[in-house]
């Protein structure tokens, strides 16, 4: 499990027991929101949690998260 700068993914690393269904967390810093969730490869877009489902296999997870803009702006905007 991975979480760039400005959040964090719960419980975090470690072994599961195999056939288990481990659900993690995806909290942002505040002034930040999730950009994205990966989960083996494939972007899941700004979810809040992922659970992998009968766990037989190592799987990867990582998040990236961007600040929040003030009311009214737009990215790019000058």
């Amino acid at each position: 499990m991975t979480a760039g700068a400005h959040g964090k993914i719960e419980p975090g690393t470690g072994p599961v027991e195999y056939g288990s269904s481990p659900k993690y967390v995806v909290t942002a810093d505040e002034g930040y929101h999730i950009a994205d969730v990966v989960a083996d490869g494939t972007s899941l877009g700004a979810v809040p949690d992922v659970t992998f489902s009968n766990v037989a296999k190592a799987h990867t997870l990582s998040a990236t998260f961007a600040i929040d803009l003030p009311s009214g702006e737009n990215v790019g905007q000058q």
